[in-house]
């Protein structure tokens, strides 16, 4: 069952790696953006200068960078991790990791299209997004620790008491090693 959850993770990473490819083709140029914003400058009646306009697309496609990597690394960490509940640093080092070479291998990408053109500068705000996801993931961790382990399940340790198969077998281990053998 672990095995099944942990495919899917990778399986919607690997998604939204393929979503970001199809964002950085000319498809989602800065024109071809700026032309959206124009578009819905006119249908509501704005009236936004064309200087407020480059202002919101510049804002708009930065701001996507960061979000799109930000989302990329909580994806490849949970694949990573098994889950976001708990931080650790072998993993968040492996994410950053893919992150960075995801970013740089996008910004690459882009330089081969002709209306995109490659950048460092995005790059950077790409890998600043996958390292936010990491500090989210920490924060979250520590700020709602794991949940302690219910003792009162070994006093009477039957499936109606809510104890599963598992919750038997490592009571029954308890009691052994404690000496106290089920009789």
């Amino acid at each position: 069952m672990r095995l099944n959850r942990q495919i899917v993770w990778w399986l919607e990473a690997v998604a939204w790696m393929g979503l970001i490819f199809t964002f950085s083709g000319d498809s989602f140029a800065s024109s071809r953006t700026l032309a959206v914003l124009h578009y819905c400058n006119g249908l509501f009646h704005l009236s936004l200068t064309e200087e407020t306009l480059l202002l919101l697309n510049g804002i708009t496609r930065k701001t996507a960078h960061f979000g799109i990597y930000f989302v990329l690394g909580l994806l490849v960490y949970r694949a990573l991790a098994g889950r976001l509940a708990r931080f650790t640093v072998r993993s968040a080092c492996a994410t950053l990791a893919v992150g960075l070479l995801y970013a740089l291998a996008d910004e690459y990408y882009q330089s081969l299209t002709q209306l995109r053109t490659a950048s460092l500068y995005d790059s950077g705000l790409d890998f600043a997004g996958v390292v936010a996801a990491q500090i989210f993931i920490l924060l979250r961790s520590i700020s709602s620790p794991a949940p302690a382990p219910r003792t009162d399940l070994c006093v009477n340790p039957t499936p109606m008491n809510g104890a599963n198969t598992t919750t038997q077998i490592q009571c029954l281990c308890q009691e052994i090693r404690s000496g106290k053998l089920p009789g």
